[in-house]
């Protein structure tokens, strides 16, 4: 019987460091460490989780999103995005669910499991994820790529994310250049893209 005991702790302590490495490949900077304003409602719960959809986007400059490559300067970029979406466009918080700066970093928006307002009749059945800049004539930093890449790993691993997901940009949905023709070009080739969701 002790002997079961041991063999358990042992697997247990296994899986704690298996997860501690795997946390260590992605980086979530929470809300309150960017210093999240609070929502104006309550948010409202995906229709289904684990969500089967994931809405790539860029932030743009002319939105407010500018580059940012170190977590002072991203914080601050995220606090001035949730402004922005709150105080100008009237959202109920900042629109993404997460955001990735120039660095890799990710940032918590509305986070897991709830609906964000990145994409028009999408917002209840996927996940929005920014990355910080626009990408349109510039691509993004490796960095980044390969944060969206560990991060999506995570989501799947982690029971956020559906293992069978679809992967699109916002402008195969809508009428907009998001997430930027350099972001595009990335993702089209990557395992999980789709043309309709």
């Amino acid at each position: 019987m002790q002997s079961l005991g041991v063999t358990l702790l042992v697997a247990t302590l296994i899986n704690i460091c298996n997860s501690a490495a795997h946390h260590d490949d992605v980086n979530i900077v929470s809300r309150s460490e960017w210093q999240a304003k609070q929502p104006k409602n309550v948010p409202i719960k995906l229709e289904s989780n684990p969500p089967n959809l994931i809405v790539i986007s860029h932030t743009d400059l002319a939105h407010g999103g500018s580059y940012c490559v170190t977590k002072k300067s991203c914080s601050r970029m995220v606090r001035k995005l949730q402004t922005i979406h709150q105080d100008y466009q009237g959202y109920d918080d900042i629109a993404y669910n997460f955001l990735i700066g120039g660095d890799g970093t990710i940032y918590e928006g509305r986070g897991w499991d709830v609906q964000g307002t990145h994409t028009k009749n999408f917002n209840s059945k996927s996940l929005g994820i920014a990355l910080i800049g626009d990408f349109e004539s510039r691509p993004p930093y490796a960095e980044q790529v390969n944060g969206l890449k560990m991060f999506l790993k995570y989501a799947v691993e982690e029971n956020k994310l559906d293992k069978g997901y679809k992967l699109i940009g916002q402008s195969e949905v809508e009428n907009t250049n998001s997430p930027g023709l350099r972001v595009s070009e990335i993702i089209k080739k990557w395992e999980h893209w789709s043309v309709e969701p």
